[in-house]
Parts: structure tokens; C-alpha cells; sequence
């Protein structure tokens, strides 16, 4: 598991990884909770079990200035990435993705893109899929996809998009 640091190039940059198999990014908010840790050892397993071929863990922060200079050109990237992919797919990813414009005291305004706490991508040869997402009315989180790749009889062929589980 790669922890901060990503041996594919620039941080954040969202291209498919060059070794075979499925590949994830997880992009985490500090500070780590409970709900973040599980989610971390639930990917720690599944690579150990070689179900996964490698778990990229990188930190953003809250929010990023989407207009005028930002440091965070990395998570920029990631997100127009994870955009497009709503997008070509039809899926929704706001919430928790949110876009707005605020305005300071002195009258700058800003575009301003708040985060969610967790975002996972799945890749095998391109980017397959994005959680959380919306599609209609169903929400598909982080843990919607971990629940449906660990129940998988061949996780390789996992939909990154799982089907609404069965009541």
C-alpha cells in the first residue's frame, strides 16, 4: 500500500496504473476516524489477499480554491477526472462533491470545491469507477463497493458500479 506518496508520477493525476489487475486510490480527509481506518484495512486485506494489485492512500483537505492560484493542483486533477467520469457515465457526484462561490470580507470571490471525507477510485486498465456516486436515487459509497468486490467469486470482475443490494 502506497500511503501519501504515489510511484505513478505526480500525486492526484488520476492515469490507470501500468501493472495488471485492479488498482485503487483512496483520497482521505485528515483527521482519521474510525469509519476512515476501517475503510483503509478493508483495502490493506484485499491487496494482502493480491485481490487487489495496489492501494494508493493520499490525503486532501476540506475544501480547495478552484479559481486563481491553489497548491492543490493534484486534487484538481483527481476531481476533474472523477467529473468526467460522472459524467460519461451518467452518474451523479454531488453531493458529496460541492461547488460554490463565496465571497471574503473585502470582495474576493472564489470558487470553492468542498470534499467528502472519503473518495475511492477502481481502475484495472482505465479508470472504472468512482464512489461515492449517484445514480438516480441510489447512492453508491466506499463501502457498497468494498461490501460487493470482498462477496465477488473473481473480484477482478467486479462492476465498479455494483447493483443495488438485494433486501
Amino acid at each position: 500500500m502506497n500511503r501519501g506518496a504515489d510511484t505513478r508520477g505526480n500525486r492526484g493525476d488520476e492515469v490507470a496504473p501500468q501493472a495488471d489487475g485492479v488498482f485503487v486510490r483512496l483520497w482521505t480527509r485528515r483527521p482519521v476516524s474510525d469509519r476512515q481506518i476501517e475503510v483503509i484495512d478493508r483495502l490493506d486485506a484485499l491487496e494482502a489477499k493480491g485481490e487487489l494489485t495496489d492501494v494508493d492512500v493520499q490525503t486532501w483537505p476540506d475544501k480547495v480554491t478552484l479559481s486563481g492560484h491553489t497548491r492543490h493542483t493534484d486534487v484538481i486533477r483527481a476531481y476533474e477526472s472523477i467529473r468526467e467520469w460522472a459524467d460519461e457515465h451518467d452518474r451523479t457526484i454531488s453531493p458529496p462533491f460541492e461547488r460554490r462561490t463565496v465571497t471574503s470580507l473585502v470582495g474576493r470571490t472564489e470558487e470553492v470545491l468542498s470534499l467528502p471525507v472519503l473518495c475511492l477510485t477502481v481502475y484495472d486498465d482505465e479508470l472504472r469507477g468512482v464512489f461515492p456516486h449517484q445514480d438516480g436515487n441510489r447512492v453508491y459509497s466506499v463501502p457498497d463497493f468494498l461490501d460487493a468486490f470482498e462477496m465477488a467469486s473473481d473480484p477482478a470482475q467486479v462492476d465498479a458500479m455494483p447493483v443495488a443490494p438485494t433486501d
